[in-house]
């Protein structure tokens, strides 16, 4: 498994990813036991990325029924103890199912069911990434980057969690956007650097998480042009029912910030919705733009 991970990690860096400016790198990661040293040229000017959706495997039905089961005692959705629902999150994971390794991964990574088992969540994760998961190698960054089951190693987090976004998983997206938006800003490279940020939380706020738009919204509203953009990506993140881009919209046309202007009846909306998320965590506004409307942008 040591030399897996370590193959694993050589084809990962030809996505081009470290978090400085230096030309070269070494990148050091140790699993368990045994470590490999690489030295590899990374060039932040021919970084590139395409929006795609995430694909995964398809599930055994008998597993997905296991998953499905054992997904609702986790969220307490039905009783059932601990023993049971990490037996059934097995008996699915033995079926390859996708979503029951990386749960399982994640229950033993960090105990989270009385049972922690760090070996054990790293063999679950490599067998996802066997399968091409997007989920699990955006798991097994996370887990790199806080040390779970493996050396700490924050730079050898960043290939996976950047081939978790490029296949498509929203949180892999979110997480290399932050980075690039927020690290690279003073660059000389920025032009060609923040736009592939942009991009990158663009595609996780397409795919439904709400934090890839308020990363935006505040993004944009922090520059001297253009402010308003970022008004229309905290709506966009409102819609998903995100309390704190609703609230952060409220501020804004109530005291005249982020590029808005003062409007007492559309801060009063967005207080009322923030209100009625608070009241119900599931609920969502697809018909934001009626309820609240944003003002018409200036042209340009």
């Amino acid at each position: 498994m040591v030399k897996q991970a370590y193959l694993t990690l050589t084809k990962l860096l030809s996505f081009g990813l470290i978090v400085t400016l230096t030309v070269c790198i070494g990148i050091w990661i140790d699993t368990r036991s045994t470590g490999h040293i690489m030295n590899e040229e990374i060039n932040w000017t021919s970084l590139s990325f395409t929006c795609v959706e995430e694909q995964n495997p398809p599930v055994d039905s008998d597993a997905d029924k296991w998953f499905k089961e054992a997904r609702a005692i986790q969220k307490g959705e039905r009783p059932g103890s601990n023993a049971y629902m990490l037996d059934l999150y097995e008996k699915a994971a033995e079926k390859k199912h996708y979503k029951a390794l990386n749960n399982l991964a994640n229950i033993y990574g960090y105990g989270s069911a009385g049972k922690r088992d760090e070996h054990r969540a790293i063999d679950l994760i490599e067998q996802g990434m066997a399968l091409e998961v997007p989920a699990c190698y955006y798991t097994m960054g996370h887990f790199l980057d806080q040390g779970i089951g493996v050396k700490q190693d924050k730079i050898a987090a960043l290939p996976y969690l950047r081939k978790a976004a490029d296949m498509g998983n929203r949180y892999g997206q979110y997480v290399i956007g932050e980075k690039l938006l927020s690290n690279f800003r003073l660059s000389p490279d920025k032009d060609k650097i923040l736009p592939v940020g942009i991009k990158m939380l663009e595609c996780s706020l397409g795919q439904g998480y709400s934090k890839a738009g308020i990363e935006l919204g505040y993004y944009f509203s922090s520059r001297d042009h253009h402010k308003e953009r970022g008004l229309i990506y905290l709506q966009k993140a409102g819609a998903l029912g995100d309390t704190n881009a609703l609230f952060s919209l409220h501020i804004a046309f109530k005291d005249g910030t982020k590029g808005a202007t003062r409007n007492s009846q559309l801060a009063e909306c967005y207080l009322r919705l923030s209100e009625e998320v608070d009241k119900d965590k599931t609920k969502t506004f697809p018909d934001i733009d009626t309820l609240c409307p944003l003002p018409p942008r200036p042209t340009e």
